[in-house]
Parts: C-alpha cells; sequence; structure tokens
C-alpha cells in the first residue's frame, strides 16, 4: 500500500515537475497548450480600456450584459433627465441621460445601446429628449463573438438620410427606414462621406475607398505603400526595426511590431472647401496615425505627404479639414488623464490652438468631433459616455450621457475622485454623434410613409 502512494506520489510530482518545465523551457506540449494558456491569461486579465470584474467578462461573453462595454465615470447631473423612449427598446438598463437648451433639431448618436436583439446601433434624438427612431445593428449567431467584443466605431449620412455605419465586423449602409442596403468586410475605426459619392475608411493596415451607393471597393493602399513613397518621412518608421533597406524597398509589415501605426482615421478635402488650403487639392487626404502621435495630408494618386504634425498631439482621433487653411483634431491627451481637448492647427503657420479643453470630454481612447455650420461642434467622448453641443463660443447646448445605471465595483471604480456636485455612474460607449435639422428629418420621414 506504502508501495502504491510512493509511487503515485512520484507520478503525480514528476507530472507537476514537466507541467512547471514546460512553461518554463516552452517544452512539449507547449506548441499546443501554450496558446491556450496565453488565451485564458488575457482573458482573466481583460485589457487596459475594459473596466470590468472577471465574472463581468463572462457575462459579457455569453450575451448575458455588456461589461467589455462600460465604464464607471463621474458624471456632474445637472439639468440632465432621463430620455423618453417607448418600452422594450433597452434591455436591463436604466434609458440614458440628456437636456438641451435648443428649440429643434435632432442629434444622431452610435454607440451601445443594448436594444432589445442587438448590443450596438444608433438614436435619434429630438432636443426635447424623445428617442424618435433607432437603428440597432444586428448580428448573426456566427458573428456573434465580434458583436459582444467589437466596436461600432464609424459613421456618416448623406443628404438622403443613408446611414453608414462601421459596426466592428465591417461597413453597413441603412435606408433611413432602417433597411439594410448592403455590407462589406473589413473595416475598422473611421468611416467618411466624400462629395464624390463614395466613402473611405481604415482597413487592416491601411487605407480603402468604397462606392457609397454598392459598397463596392475603389482603391486600397497601405501604410507600407506610403512609407515607400515618402523615403524622408522619418516619423512613419520610427517604430520600425532595422533590418530593411528604403532603397531597395523591401519594407514589409513584418519590419515591425504588432499595431505599429494605429491608423483610426482617414479623411477628404472636399471641393467646395479646396480653395481655402494653400497647400492642398481637393481629394487630398488627411490620415491620424496614434501609435505615433502623428496627423498628415497626403495625395491620394501619388501617396506623397504634403503636410504633417508630430507629437503635438497625445494619441489624437478624428482630424477635420475646416477651411481657412485650419484642421481640428481630438487631442485625446491620454497620459495627461484628465482632460481632453480639441485642437486648430494652422497648416501654413503651423500655429496650434485649443478650441475646447475639459475634464468632461475626458477620454483615453477613441473620441470624435463633428464641426457644424455655424461654427459650433459636436464632441463625443467615448470612454464617458458622453457627447456635448458646444456653440462657436464654447457655451455649452446640449449633453447627453449614456449612463445605465449607479457605479460598480471594479478597480477602477475604486479609484474614482468625485469633486463638487458629481456622482458615480456605470455608463455605457459611444462612438459618434451628428446634427440634423428639423427639415432633414422630416424631408426623410416621409420615405417611411
Amino acid at each position: 500500500m506504502i508501495f502504491r502512494l510512493a509511487l503515485l506520489y512520484l507520478v503525480a510530482l514528476a507530472f507537476f515537475g514537466w507541467g512547471m518545465a514546460t512553461v518554463q523551457f516552452k517544452i512539449f506540449p507547449w506548441s499546443l497548450l501554450g496558446p491556450l494558456l496565453k488565451d485564458m491569461q488575457a482573458f482573466a486579465e481583460g485589457t487596459a480600456e475594459e473596466d470590468t470584474t472577471l465574472v463581468g467578462r463572462i457575462r459579457n461573453d455569453m450575451g448575458l450584459g455588456s461589461g467589455r462595454h462600460g465604464h464607471n465615470v463621474p458624471i456632474s447631473l445637472g439639468d440632465l433627465a432621463p430620455v423618453s423612449v417607448d418600452k422594450g427598446v433597452f434591455v436591463d438598463r436604466a434609458p440614458p441621460l440628456f437636456n438641451s437648451r435648443l428649440d429643434d433639431g435632432y442629434y444622431l448618436i452610435q454607440g451601445v445601446f443594448q436594444f432589445d436583439g442587438a448590443l450596438h446601433g444608433t438614436i435619434v434624438v429630438d432636443t426635447d429628449g424623445r428617442v424618435v427612431k433607432t437603428f440597432p445593428y444586428p448580428f448573426s449567431d456566427e458573428q456573434r463573438e465580434t458583436e459582444l467584443r467589437g466596436n461600432s466605431h464609424g459613421f456618416d449620412i448623406d443628404k438622403n438620410g443613408t446611414l453608414y455605419v462601421n459596426t466592428g465586423e465591417g461597413v453597413r449602409a441603412y435606408g433611413w427606414c432602417g433597411d439594410e442596403l448592403w455590407r462589406a468586410r473589413g473595416a475598422h475605426h473611421s468611416l467618411t462621406l466624400t462629395d464624390r459619392k463614395t466613402l473611405w475608411h481604415p482597413q487592416g493596415n491601411g487605407m480603402t475607398e468604397r462606392k457609397a451607393k454598392s459598397g463596392k471597393p475603389v482603391r486600397t493602399f497601405s501604410n507600407v505603400d506610403i512609407i515607400k513613397a515618402n523615403p524622408e518621412a522619418t516619423f512613419l518608421t520610427v517604430l520600425s526595426r532595422n533590418n530593411w533597406d528604403h532603397a531597395r524597398g523591401n519594407l514589409t509589415m513584418a519590419d515591425f511590431k504588432e499595431d505599429p501605426f494605429h491608423q483610426n482615421d482617414v479623411e477628404e478635402l472636399p471641393a467646395a472647401l479646396a480653395d481655402q488650403y494653400d497647400l492642398f487639392e481637393a481629394g487630398d487626404l488627411v490620415i491620424s496615425l496614434r501609435a505615433v502621435n502623428s496627423v498628415f495630408v497626403i495625395d491620394p494618386e501619388t501617396l506623397k505627404v504634403k503636410w504633417s504634425l508630430t507629437n503635438e498631439t497625445d494619441r489624437q482621433h478624428d482630424p477635420e479639414f475646416i477651411g481657412d487653411n485650419k484642421i481640428s483634431i481630438y487631442d485625446n491627451r491620454t497620459h495627461d488623464g484628465t482632460e481632453s481637448r480639441i485642437v486648430v492647427v494652422d497648416t501654413v503657420t503651423g500655429t496650434l490652438e485649443t478650441a475646447y479643453q475639459d475634464a468632461e470630454i475626458f477620454t483615453a481612447a477613441r473620441g470624435n468631433h463633428t464641426p457644424l455650420a455655424d461654427g459650433g461642434m459636436l464632441i463625443v467622448a467615448s470612454h464617458r459616455g458622453m457627447m456635448i453641443h458646444v456653440s462657436p463660443d464654447g457655451e455649452v447646448l446640449t449633453r447627453f450621457a449614456n449612463v445605465i445605471g449607479p457605479s460598480t465595483a471594479t478597480r477602477q471604480a475604486a479609484r474614482i475622485k468625485l469633486t463638487g456636485d458629481e456622482q458615480a455612474f456605470r455608463i455605457l460607449r459611444i462612438y459618434n454623434a451628428d446634427y440634423i435639422t428639423n427639415e432633414q428629418f422630416q424631408d426623410w420621414e416621409k420615405q417611411c410613409a
């Protein structure tokens, strides 16, 4: 009996030692178990952008919650009040909060809303705080993981009310009445219309242009193509290895670590604004590379860099051509950790000015702004679930907060410091916003009669 117990002990000890050696020295069966163990460790730890518990991640990935898309944040309520929404539109959450000083108009807001049957989508809210229309983004069972863990980043809307959205797995087009027109795979981050009835968006490690009517690709180029066309643009190669020769053109993505650029926006200079720029022409593209803190403009035909701004912003998003030789940028200021800002750079003089800055719009990642015709703008702070409409002189006209309930217990929640009349809430991320007039809304609604 003692011999058997001793033998079992020695066998168990051998297996334990083998297991330790497998992890330490990467011997058999590490090649089989290693990836699985790494995935399990990554799942247990979560990502730096997530603010949820292990249980929250499990519930999210089982389709029982939205923990991976939420954050605990301090919010000063002020005049914010729950939106008015039909029963059954949202599931297992409190309604978002809203307040506006305007008398007319509508806001389109894209984000995570926990619709009945879809996690992501767009809502349309009037200035009285009524949700008057919804665009849920349903996913098939085969794409369930993308829906539960992905981000519905970019969107744009044309003059006929057709909504073009980046749903995480690619691009979709929806008619104003909610009918899906087409899908195309492989997009990420921003999605912007041109005045030539096409769409630009980042794809993989490059950029793609598509026809707005059908979604068919028009052209694609990579960041490596841009580098090869600009041997002098060292800001593009700061994260590359040293084992490639520019003159021989042998650069590939293998010469970079994973995600070396993190391009998050590409937008085209419209013909209507082109005369207001000394350095650019209609059709030129402004591109944002978050990983190297760079915004630059290229000719899409030659891929030559015409202008660049590097290390004046921190993990920036969403550059916009706004006329008068200027480009506005959402400067996340991620490493500041307190306040994001909208900056405006003069592409001729290099002057950089802050157009708006506040703790309420701080978002460590993501974030968008929409310049409006009257000089105001919409600002979306994704990790605060917050959208604000700011007048040309900086007055806050409208606030929207995608609050789903009181703050929950997470490590990040424990670090929240409240000031003044702030309270701690749990929010879901939002990604984009736009404003339409009463006339636009009424004209588009006629299509659905």
